[in-house]
């Protein structure tokens, strides 16, 4: 996966995760149930959750939580004025 790729699909996994748990900090989705959405391998999956969680957007353990920060960082997408999302 090229650097643009995994942007993009970054920012669809917090998009979709956000929208699986509407936001909610405390509620637990399986990876596979974004994976549906996301459609991308088991391994881009399991290294797209680690830079996630490293950078403090979600929680892993057996399932995966958006934290606080993840939360914010979606919510931003939408009031930005150019309302896209943000690249790291």
């Amino acid at each position: 996966m090229d650097i643009p790729e995994k942007k993009k699909k970054r920012n669809e996994f917090m998009m979709i995760l956000y929208d699986l748990t509407d936001g909610n900090t405390k509620k637990e989705i399986m990876l596979q149930a974004i994976n549906e959405k996301l459609k991308v391998s088991e391994e881009d999956l399991v290294n797209i959750a680690q830079y996630l969680e490293d950078v403090e957007f979600i929680k892993l353990n057996i399932n995966v939580r958006i934290a606080l920060k993840g939360v914010e960082y979606v919510e931003n997408i939408y009031s930005s004025e150019s309302n896209s999302p943000v690249a790291w």
